[in-house]
C-alpha cells in the first residue's frame, strides 16, 4: 500500500492529476489491490484475464466497484519479446512476424465476434523491426474497417455510458473469490 500511495502522489504533485486506471505490475492482484483502487478513486483496472468483455470487481467486505477492463496474455509483448539475463527471462529471439501471427489471428477473432482487442507493450521491448510489425498491424486493422483505436480510459467511460443508459448490463464478480488459504500451501 506504501509504494501504491507515493505512486498516486507523484502523480498528483508532479504530473497534476490523478490516475483513473490502473494495471499491477506483472499483472499481480492480490485480494487487497480492489479495496486499496476504490480507496484511491480508480475507476478501472486492466490486470486481470478474466473474461473477453469488461466486468465489475465489487469487493466482498464494502461499497464501492472498479470496471475490469480484461486483456490476454496472447496480446502482450513480454512473452514474445523480453530477454533479461538478470531476471532469468530468457525467452527465445524470433523475428516480430512470429508474434504478429499470434496478434492477427486475435485480432480477427475479436473482430468477427464484434469484441475488443487490447494489447500490452512495454517500450523499453521495441525495436526497429518491431514499430514496423506494428505500423503493419495498424495499416491491417484500418483496412478491415470498423475498428475504434482507443485508450483504455475511453472504453471505461464508454462501458460506464452503457451501462447507465441500460442498453449493455455487465458481468459483476466479488472479490476475494476465496478467503481461505490454499491448503497445499500452508504448513501444518
Amino acid at each position: 500500500m506504501y509504494w501504491f500511495q507515493r505512486a498516486l502522489e507523484v502523480y498528483k504533485t508532479r504530473l497534476g492529476f490523478k490516475p483513473r486506471g490502473f494495471r499491477a505490475p506483472l499483472n499481480e492482484f492480490s485480494r487487497h489491490t480492489l479495496r486499496y483502487l476504490i480507496e484511491a478513486g480508480i475507476e478501472y483496472d486492466s490486470s486481470l484475464m478474466g473474461d473477453d468483455v469488461p466486468f465489475l470487481l465489487k469487493p466482498s467486505d464494502g461499497e464501492g466497484q472498479v470496471l475490469e477492463i480484461p486483456q490476454c496474455i496472447t496480446n502482450d509483448d513480454y512473452p514474445y519479446f523480453m530477454h533479461n539475463w538478470d531476471l532469468n527471462y530468457q525467452m527465445p529471439i524470433t523475428a516480430p512476424s512470429r508474434a504478429k501471427e499470434v496478434y492477427l489471428a486475435e485480432f480477427d477473432a475479436a473482430w468477427a465476434g464484434g469484441s475488443y482487442w487490447l494489447s500490452v507493450w512495454h517500450p523499453m521491448l521495441w525495436r526497429p523491426s518491431r514499430v514496423q510489425m506494428l505500423v503493419e498491424m495498424i495499416e491491417y486493422m484500418i483496412d478491415k474497417g470498423g475498428v475504434w483505436f482507443t485508450r483504455l480510459g475511453e472504453i471505461n467511460d464508454h462501458v460506464r455510458s452503457c451501462i447507465a443508459d441500460g442498453s449493455w448490463t455487465a458481468r459483476t464478480d466479488v472479490l476475494p473469490y476465496d478467503e481461505s488459504p490454499i491448503p497445499e500451501l500452508t504448513k501444518s
